[in-house]
């Protein structure tokens, strides 16, 4: 029965498909195109061209997003952090701007105050016991600044971290998140974020300030010659045991944010499920997180070496200056945060096969034709789904 516009009235309490979010699903094939996210040889398919599966996986994951649904290798880690800025880039971009122009005039702030405190002309040389004094306070302050620019850069990567997580899980599945929504969804956490950031400074930095506070004590106690040597090497067998420790905290809290930031859990709660996805992984996961930062580093050396030419003209050179340091921070922080978000993935598919509920949302996505907000609860789900807020 029709009616009088011709069309076939909807029986009252039939189905209504599932729009998402956005209202209306997008027209045409979806995101995926007409075959779908995996092509026209269906989710597993045949082998690339060649006849050789990449890195030796077996059959051909899956991809509707920015990364194959399997464990990952390497270079597709790196792969997926730019396709992650190819399908996102104004919900990756815009936060990173935001949030390192923010870091950067506070650690600047905090720099000059710092240095205001020390005398302006120092000596150029050492020739007696006022000029030592004179040029270890300006070390001392040096120090202490760039320790509190670093702290400070730590926390705004940390809330970036979050921010980005949202956008990289939709990602993942083909979707995509605009500044809006990702704000929507992490907005309420930043303050969680930032405890996050402070409870991991706190485990890096106290053992340090132990560590440091052991060494003046040693300088002013007095003690005989031999006394001191052996002070000394006890010191530096402590410095390394300290070294051994931060490496290891680096790669066991390698993936707090994304966990806190996806799962809905609390600080302690993200603190416990990192340290227990990187379980057996550790070397692996310290030696992308040590690479990673080491091409961050390089890449925001670049950035603030093209600006140096113009920080000398008069007039604008300190606002060349700061805009150079926000640049060099946001693509640091971009790079480390999409790293970490893909390697939580990839930790989740290599820890608990996380991969078999990706690719079985993949597949209702593709008989929908699109990817709904929905997805997002995905991440919730498995060992950690429901997990209280510590």
């Amino acid at each position: 029965m029709t009616n009088s516009s011709g069309q076939v009235p909807e029986e009252p309490g039939a189905p209504r498909p599932h729009h998402g979010a956005h209202g209306s699903p997008p027209p045409g094939p979806g995101p995926y195109g007409p075959h779908g996210p995996y092509g026209p040889a269906g989710p597993y398919g045949g082998p690339p061209p060649g006849g050789v599966p990449p890195y030796g996986f077996g059959p051909l994951a899956p991809q509707p997003g920015i990364i194959p649904l399997r464990p990952l290798v390497l270079p597709e880690i790196y792969a997926g952090v730019v396709n992650l800025l190819r399908a996102n880039p104004q919900a990756v971009l815009a936060p990173a701007a935001i949030i390192a122009a923010i870091t950067t005039f506070i650690a600047g702030v905090v720099q000059y105050a710092l240095v205001r405190q020390v005398p302006g002309n120092l000596p150029t040389e050492v020739t007696d016991p006022e000029s030592l004094r004179t040029m270890l306070n300006w070390f001392s302050v040096v120090l202490l600044g760039q320790l509190l620019a670093a702290m400070v850069a730590f926390a705004g990567g940390t809330v970036y971290t979050g921010v980005l997580s949202p956008v990289l899980g939709r990602s993942v599945l083909g979707g995509r998140m605009s500044l809006g929504e990702a704000w929507r969804a992490t907005g309420p956490r930043v303050a969680e974020l930032l405890g996050l950031a402070v409870v991991e400074l706190l485990l890096f930095v106290l053992p340090a300030g132990a560590l440091l506070g052991a060494t003046l004590l040693l300088g002013s106690s007095g003690l005989p010659s031999g006394q001191v040597a052996a002070g000394t090497l006890l010191l530096l067998l402590l410095g390394l045991a300290y070294l051994a420790y931060v490496l290891f905290l680096v790669a066991r809290l390698a993936v707090t944010a994304p966990a806190l930031a996806l799962e809905g859990l609390g600080v302690t709660g993200a603190l416990r499920r990192s340290w227990r996805l990187v379980q057996g992984g550790s070397w692996r996961v310290l030696g992308i997180v040590v690479l990673t930062n080491l091409i961050a580093g390089l890449l925001g050396s670049v950035v603030l070496v093209l600006f140096r030419p113009f920080e000398a003209i008069e007039g604008i050179g300190t606002a060349v200056s700061f805009v150079g340091a926000a640049v060099s921070t946001a693509i640091t922080y971009a790079l480390q945060a999409g790293v970490t978000g893909v390697l939580y993935t990839d930790r989740r598919m290599r820890a608990e096969g996380f991969d078999t509920a990706l690719r079985t949302a993949a597949e209702q996505n593709e008989r929908l034709g699109w990817v709904p907000a929905t997805v997002d609860d995905l991440w919730r789900t498995g060992p950690a789904g429901g997990a209280g807020r510590g």
